[in-house]
């Protein structure tokens, strides 16, 4: 795949998206291609993750592991939006191996 699924607004503008976490190493999408658990960590100035699973469903987990607190399905090749706030680590799990393209919402610098 070349380029990103995602518009991206230029850095210093006030709205736009932002195709890194905040995680330490940073996580860049699109992840490439694989089986497991995707944390991402909310930046600062985030209010929405945007995630796109390129070649097969992905499951959005409530907590790390997925094994608690519920699951929801990201069918493949749809746009999921999911909501949250700066600080927060997102976990996306892949049991069939797919790249996952996202892009945090950002508002303000």
């Amino acid at each position: 795949m070349t380029g990103s699924v995602f518009h991206v607004t230029p850095a210093g503008l006030a709205d736009g998206f932002q195709l890194q976490d905040a995680s330490d190493p940073i996580v860049t999408s699109p992840v490439a291609s694989g089986t497991g658990e995707i944390a991402l960590k909310w930046p600062a100035n985030a209010v929405r993750l945007n995630v796109y699973p390129l070649d097969a469903d992905a499951v959005l987990h409530k907590q790390q592991g997925g094994a608690e607190g519920g699951t929801a399905p990201i069918p493949q090749g749809a746009y999921f939006n999911i909501p949250g706030k700066p600080g927060e680590t997102t976990y996306i799990g892949r049991e069939e191996a797919t790249a996952l393209a996202f892009a945090f919402e950002t508002r303000g610098s």
